[in-house]
This record gives C-alpha cells, structure tokens and sequence, in this order.
C-alpha cells in the first residue's frame, strides 16, 4: 500500500518536480536530482500532469535506465499511476513517479497528492521540470546551513539562465542578494529552483495565509515575503542550477 512509503523521518529532503509537455527538457531535470551526493536520504516526487507529448514514456525510458526498475513499486489510485523507484548508483535518492491519469492544473487537488511525502520530510527543494540543478552538492550544503542555523527558515543560490530558443547561457548568474523583509517587498531576488526551506514553516505560511484563496498569478513570490518577514532569510552566492528560459 502506498501508505507505507510515507515512513516518519526516512527522508531528510522532499524534492517537488511539477511538468507537463516537458518532454525535451525532463531529462536534465532529472539527472539533476541524481547527482544530488548527500549523507541523507531524499525523495524525489516527479508529478506528470497528464502530458499530451510523450513526456511519460521519456520518463518511463529514463527509469528503465538510470533506475533499480526490478524492484520499483507499482501503485495505482484513483487519479494517478504511481511508480517508486530507487536510483541505480545513488542509494539516498527514491522517486516517486505520479503519471496523473487526468489533468489537474484548474480542478486542483495536485496539493493533496505530495501533502503525506513532504509532511514526512524536514526540508523541501522545488525544480519544475523544464529546469535543472548543475551542482551536485547543492541539497547537502543547503542541508547542513540550515541545520547548523535553527532560526533561518530558507536558503537560496543563484542560477544561470539558459534561451533554449536561441542556445545561449549567460555566463553571469541571476539570483540574490536579498534576505530582508524590506528587500523582498522591493524585488523578488530568488530563483525558486535554487531554494531550500523547512516544511513545518511552508505548513503555517499555507495554513495562516491560504494562499489558494487569495488568487494570485504565482505561488513563489508570496512565500519568499512571508518567509522573510517571519523568520530570517539566507542567500548563498554561487550557481546551483540552470532556469530554462522559452519561447
């Protein structure tokens, strides 16, 4: 049953990975996640919703290689087609594959779906699946600031931004240095691929603010202020990742 994956304190780090028609890019992501050298334990939620390129079977293809497929677990439920699965060479990282059987982006629901992964976890890193992470001690250095400063609710990096259109990276990262209340009202300085932040803290920003009310037009944004002006902020220079910017 699926509830036995959800073992309390397992997994020190949940890695949300929404995509959709994300097919050319979903790879780098992935890959990205499977460099991750950590001293803990990490799940990694890869949400389909329900792709009408060939996302999945790119997706299906790239466990068939990279990944323990003999002894991945198999779940169906109502909404979702669910595969867990061990990485072949990296044995602190699991993903959690959930091909959605139907799209969900304006019924909603997606929310419940990751809510039991990421309550069992610490910490909580986001990485569309149109972006990718580069540096392959970025979860574990985020780890151990955030340990050793108890009172920091988030840490960030930067990122480079890569024009698929015109093939081109920019060789300057974007990202930082904000980390004050006050900055952040001003501009928003994080690229939300780089973040880490506790998951008892995106528990009560959701429960006090309910952002699903409030109708606006980007969830990261919001959470960096509230962060910000409830607890402290830390930005950690250098590049961790790669945002893919498209036509």
């Amino acid at each position: 049953m699926l509830q036995n994956y959800y073992p309390i304190n397992k997994y020190k780090v949940f890695v949300r990975c929404f995509t959709y028609n994300q097919a050319n890019y979903i790879k780098d992501t992935l890959f990205g996640f499977s460099i991750q050298k950590t001293t803990f334990p990490f799940i990694c939620l890869v949400m389909d919703d329900a792709s009408t390129d060939n996302a999945q079977e790119v997706m299906m293809s790239w466990m068939e290689s990279e990944c323990e497929i003999k002894t991945a677990e198999n779940i169906e439920i109502e909404n979702a087609y669910i595969t867990i699965v061990r990485h072949r060479t990296n044995s602190n990282c699991l993903f959690a594959f959930y091909f959605l059987k139907e799209n969900l982006n304006k019924k909603g629901g997606k929310s419940s779906l990751i809510y039991p992964w990421r309550m069992q976890c610490e910490y909580e890193a986001i990485c569309e699946g149109d972006d990718y992470w580069t540096d392959e001690t970025k979860l574990q250095r985020q780890v151990l600031f955030l340990d050793e400063n108890p009172d920091c609710a988030m840490c960030y990096t930067q990122c480079n931004y890569y024009y698929q259109r015109d093939d081109y990276m920019e060789a300057k990262p974007w990202g930082g240095p904000h980390e004050s209340f006050e900055q952040f009202m001003a501009f928003n300085t994080v690229p939300t691929l780089t973040a880490l932040y506790r998951v008892n803290v995106e528990a009560q920003y959701s429960s006090l603010v309910r952002p699903e009310k409030q109708g606006w037009k980007m969830g990261d944004y919001p959470r960096w202020i509230w962060f910000s002006h409830e607890y402290m902020i830390k930005f950690i220079p250098g590049s961790t990742g790669v945002y893919r910017v498209l036509p």
